[in-house]
């Protein structure tokens, strides 16, 4: 597994090593399925463990300043190519606090702007429960611009 082990390690030498913990588990399930499909007969990921990537993910207290949050949306404003579309998306998920997919797989019927709420079903949201989720003015602005 000597091929395993230089592209680990030179993930975690560029300063990725939450990459390199993705892509160990990502190239684990890749053989895995070779194996499944008789196309392999042992995977080569299999005598790697986390430790062995990036090791375990540490959770960083980082979040953006009310400065960067302006420079942020100045950026998006600025940004050629980058449309209005996606910076009101950009906004709704800071806004929100909600996953991407949920946010990209959302229908129209789902939100109610008189009550100022989104509710997510509960065939997609993570905890198969169904989410009021509370939209601030602004967040029901962007969404009727979006929706026009």
């Amino acid at each position: 597994p000597r091929h395993i082990d230089d592209m680990l390690k030179g993930i975690v030498d560029r300063g990725a090593p939450t990459i390199a913990t993705d892509v160990l588990r990502w190239t684990r399930r890749i053989f895995d399925y070779g194996i499944k499909r008789h196309a392999l007969e042992i995977n080569p990921c299999s005598a790697y463990e986390v430790a062995d990537a990036g090791g375990k993910e540490v959770a960083r207290d980082r979040w953006l300043t009310r400065d960067e949050l302006i420079q942020l949306f100045k950026a998006m404003r600025t940004a050629k190519g980058f449309s209005r579309q996606n910076e009101i998306t950009f906004k709704l998920l800071l806004a929100l606090c909600v996953r991407k997919m949920e946010l990209c797989a959302a229908r129209w019927e789902e939100f109610d702007f008189d009550k100022a709420v989104w509710r997510l079903p509960e065939e997609r949201s993570k905890n198969g429960d169904a989410i009021d989720i509370p939209l601030a003015p602004p967040a029901v602005e962007w969404l009727r611009e979006l929706k026009t």
